[in-house]
């Protein structure tokens, strides 16, 4: 018959997901390949426990006793459990702290000792406990029993747990354990096992009943398929026993345990000399055990009373075997004649026995009454024993404050009655509010934790925890730590690590670290050093940024959902989801693997294919316009749904005002609200605005950058700057829509010239809508739909000079026209285009899949989070950091030029990077010596001058690089240093003292 289980094999080490208040180590001893009970009890615990529960595996040890290595610290856990395994031999549990520096008795978390066949040298563990200092001990002892092993006036305060010795597993209830007890081949089977004289009379009965039972049928003369031994090389193990059990009619047991207890090892001394006083008998006779007992057991047996239910009296009845016990309590769980065959132990009623086990009818319904009233009743699996020691756990190490308390910005555990929600961003999340508006409607059913970056690393330390409102949590990581719990290779099925995130990131890891004259061939790259640098760096983004996102969020604890914000957090969100078992949700901002202009195809192709890989993880997929959604869905054969980005109503209330005016009856405000960037088509304005009518004026308003910068130098030389062409100061984003207003037209001039801004849904055009202004659009596809549908603008090709000019004029002409596509603009903001309109049905799709998916009630752990002040910047390079976003192109072009060193030879970047503290150093050296000479005034001032000059204009952009990478967060901090290497590299080489300086 076939055989099988599912996952019965405890995870050994620490597991990815698993996060709780409280980390535990379970130590055990056990052959992997051995008895299926003990593996499955240590699995159960890992697996069931509301805590993180690590398993070591000291197997298979050596000739001293067991201890831990010298490099264990007890403190990198909350409490120890060791496990029955380990606990048999008492000399095991008192020296296995004998090597660690920290012994147990000092060690202030959690300890507990679970004990089984506590017969053997019980008097011992009493002292050991009281020694150690334990807290809890889970013990197979009836209650009435405990006072006569564990006094106590010894074990002082100890809690004490009863437990069984074994419990119902969930493969257990499986249909692939249970087969019907008829159309077996053996009638009667049995494994017993030939037990030593100190196991008493409870140990002899577990070879004596297959004995006697093969005894009594070949008296008999009866018929019967039996398979009955107690030989150890008969013995079966793992899916072997399982199988022997389903391929049997019925089998034979006995009460597991011993009634005679060692306490002090005479009884183990005496066992010993009567060995070898009696050396010329059968030590597995009968006739050995009762000169035995006659001689000196009689006087220990009994002493305390251990009859115990076995293990395999419930896989006997998973299984569907039925079950001829002796007769015997069975730890009141198993009852004669309802549950098993009842064999009297001087075999009186064997002719009964026999008839019943021919009797296809009895037989089936003794099976069925044992797999009803026991392996289906909750109190007997291990579910149930788990919650129990569970909560004993928790009353303990809340008593010892062994869990910190509140901590400086964080809290202590917090359970919410709401599903949690976590929303994943590669960047500070009040950068991009499209963060902010999915918390506001999903905060309306769930708990919502933004999880992101500080903006500026090194500038912060620890993280940051805000609280933004009822319900809503900012959580901002330092960028600089570097997370690896998910760096794992064996996933919780003993298989090579199955999760798509956790694949991806060690593939990203490794592509990082193939040198550079693979890189070409390996990803089609077919570029110089500068596109291999970019290439690396991007690989280093993901993998720092997605490492930081699944550390912070397992330390969390497990939300009920992810919302993961774009690729760059894409491989956290599978890894998470996919070790949680929880829905994913995927908003795409973009299609990221072509957001880079100038990157390479091979560029592209890979960061397309990471894409495809994780896709299929995903739950949901959102997208910010139905033409970017249909070439997605067509890319990666799931469907998208589509969100645009459209501002809240209530960020427009009470912001339009009355009809517009012109700003001066003369004058038109024409007004560009966003990031200055190439491809956004904000010089092709300037351009043709001296061409404008006088009437025209065009206000351009955004953050400082160099980009910004070329834009001003721009319209200065086409004449414009000041009167026509207005560079006006950036504005708070929750001030963008009441800015706007005082504006008579909008303008997004975004070009077509990749998949992106063809298909962009840009902020501004749900702003300018609340604002109530009419709006001025090239020819992007999703813009010119909304635009048609609206009336509440008009598109025009701005490569197309002619028409462009025409349009403005026009539009600053028409005064009626203009404010009747304002109207009209404002009209479809309020009914058709504002977030909470748009996002109703993606809202639905998540609340749906929370809600299928919430089975327990989540609890966040922010005990962990420690804030600390700011770091305090440099005073002496901080003025030259402007508030400032560039776009990658800028910063492109800046890295380039520096690329290339003398003799136009490129430079090695990761050589550079390591050289990082020296380049440093020699650069602030070199500076002081240019400041000095230039005070000596050695007739080199000039020259001097000029370098310095040189100098900080390069320090300047470098800054201004610097600042613009942490606000994008486009690049990891890698990238960061890498720039910085290579920029004092370039600058310490172009300054060169003078001649005779």
């Amino acid at each position: 018959m076939p055989v099988g289980r599912g996952s019965s094999n405890p995870v050994l080490g620490q597991r990815f997901g698993r996060k709780s208040s409280l980390r535990l180590l379970l130590v055990g001893f056990f052959d992997p390949n051995g008895l299926l009970t003990i593996r499955e009890n240590i699995a159960a615990l890992q697996w069931m426990s509301r805590h993180t529960i690590d398993v070591a595996n000291m197997w298979p040890g050596g000739s001293e006793w067991l201890a831990f290595p010298s490099t264990f610290d007890p403190r990198d856990y909350h409490g120890i459990i060791f496990h029955p395994t380990v606990s048999y031999h008492p000399n095991n549990i008192a020296g296995i702290d004998r090597k660690i520096a920290l012994k147990l008795r000092d060690y202030r978390g959690l300890k507990i000792l679970m004990k089984q066949d506590e017969q053997f040298r019980s008097g011992r563990f009493a002292e050991i406990i009281d020694d150690k200092k334990f807290d809890l001990l889970v013990t197979c002892l009836a209650p009435s029993e405990w006072e006569k092993v564990y006094p106590r006036r010894i074990i002082g305060d100890c809690r004490i747990l009863q437990s069984l010795t074994g419990f119902v597993s969930s493969e257990m209830r499986s249909d692939f354990w249970r087969e019907p007890a008829t159309g077996r081949p053996i009638d009667v089977s049995y494994r017993g096992s030939l037990q030593p004289l100190s196991f008493g009379h409870l140990g002899l009965e577990k070879r004596e009943i297959g004995e006697k039972f093969l005894k009594q049928v070949e008296r008999s003369g009866i018929t019967l398929r039996c398979d009955i031994s107690s030989r150890w090389e008969d013995r079966h193990f793992g899916q072997d026993w399982i199988g022997f059990l389903q391929n049997s009619r019925a089998t034979l047991g006995v009460e597991s345990g011993s009634n005679l207890f060692d306490f002090d090892g005479r009884v183990e001394q005496e066992c010993a000399r009567f060995a070898e006083q009696n050396r010329d008998m059968d030590p597995w006779s009968d006739a050995y055990y009762q000169k035995a007992h006659a001689e000196f057991l009689h006087k220990y047996e009994g002493n305390v009373f251990y009859n115990q239910l076995s293990p395999r009296h419930f896989e006997a009845a998973a299984t569907g075997a039925v079950q001829i016990l002796y007769e015997g309590t069975y730890s009141d769980v198993f009852e004669p004649w309802r549950h098993f065959i009842p064999l009297k132990k001087d075999f009186s009623n064997f002719a009964e026995v026999v008839d019943t086990v021919r009797d296809d009818v009895r037989l089936r319904e003794l099976a069925t009454n044992a797999y009803e009233d026991i392996i289906l009743n909750p109190k007997y699996t291990y579910q149930q024993f788990v919650r129990e020691i569970d909560a004993m756990i928790e009353q303990i190490a809340s008593e010892k404050s062994v869990v910190r308390s509140k901590a400086a910005s964080g809290g202590p555990l917090q359970t919410s009655e709401k599903p949690v929600l976590f929303i994943l961003a590669s960047h500070d999340p009040v950068l991009d509010p499209r963060i902010g508006w999915w918390a506001e409607k999903l905060v309306e059913f769930a708990t919502v934790v933004e999880v992101g970056f500080h903006r500026h690393a090194g500038k912060t330390t620890g993280c940051e925890l805000e609280n933004v409102a009822d319900g809503h949590l900012r959580l901002r990581i330092d960028p600089e730590q570097q997370g690896d719990s998910w760096l794992r290779f064996v996933d919780d099925e003993g298989r090579v690590e199955q999760n798509a995130g956790l694949s991806v990131l060690k593939n990203l890891m490794l592509a990082a670290m193939i040198k550079d004259d693979h890189l070409n061939s390996r990803f089609g790259l077919l570029g110089g050093a500068e596109d291999r640098f970019r290439f690396r760096s991007h690989l280093n983004y993901y993998v720092s940024i997605n490492s930081n996102l699944i550390e912070v969020c397992q330390k969390l604890g497990s939300p009920s959902a992810i919302i993961a914000c774009d690729l760059d957090t894409l491989p956290a969100g599978v890894a998470l989801a996919g070790g949680w078992d929880i829905p994913l949700i995927y908003d795409a901002h973009e299609f990221w693997p072509f957001s880079f202009p100038g990157a390479l195809a091979g560029e592209s192709s890979f960061w397309e294919a990471v894409e495809r890989t994780l896709i299929p993880s995903t739950d949901l997929r959102i997208c910010v316009s139905p033409q970017l959604s249909n070439v997605m869905a067509e890319a990666y054969g799931h469907p998208f749904e589509t969100v645009p980005n459209a501002v809240p109503t209530r960020d427009a209330k009470e912001v339009r005002s009355n009809p517009k005016v012109p700003v001066r009856k003369d004058q038109v405000e024409f007004l560009y609200q966003g990031i200055f960037a190439p491809t956004r088509g904000i010089d092709l304005l300037i351009k043709v605005w001296r061409k404008t009518s006088s009437r025209c004026v065009l206000v351009l308003r955004g953050p400082d950058g160099s980009y910004k910068d070329q834009m001003r130098d721009l319209a200065a030389r086409e004449g414009v700057l000041g009167g026509r062409v207005i560079f006006g100061e950036p504005v708070a984003e929750d001030q963008l829509i009441a800015a706007a207003s005082r504006s008579d037209v909008g303008i997004i001039p975004y070009e077509p010239a990749n998949i992106n801004n063809k298909f962009c849904c840009p902020n501004k055009l749900s702003q300018y809508m609340a604002a109530g202004l009419p709006i001025l659009a090239n020819r992007t596809d999703f813009v010119r739909n909304v635009l048609d549908e609206s009336g509440g603008g008009t598109c025009v090709d701005f490569t197309n000079e002619e028409a462009l000019i025409e349009t403005i004029n026009r539009l600053a002409e028409d005064d009626g026209d203009r404010m009747r596509m304002a109207d009209k603009a404002h009209a479809f903001f309020a009914e058709k285009f504002n977030w909470d309109v748009v996002s109703a049905g993606a809202v639905a799709s998540v609340k749906s899949l929370v809600a299928d998916a919430c089975s327990t009630t989540p609890t966040l752990d922010l005990s962990w989070i420690v804030s600390t002040p700011p770091v305090q910047p440099d005073t002496a390079h901080e003025a030259l950091i402007p508030e400032t976003v560039v776009l990658p192109e800028i910063i492109t072009n800046f890295v380039l030029s520096l690329l290339n060193a003398t003799n136009g030879q490129p430079v090695d970047a990761e050589r550079l990077s390591k050289l990082w503290p020296v380049l440093g150093e020699q650069w602030a050296q070199r500076v002081k010596d240019l400041e000095q000479e230039l005070k000596r005034g050695q007739g080199v001032e000039v020259a001097l001058q000029g370098e310095i000059q040189r100098l900080q204009e390069c320090v300047r952009e470098l800054a201004q690089i610097a600042e613009a990478y942490d606000n994008l967060n486009m690049r990891p901090s890698q990238l960061l240093s890498r720039l910085g290497a290579i920029a004092r590299e370039e600058v310490r080489k172009r300054v060169k003292p003078a001649k005779g300086d």
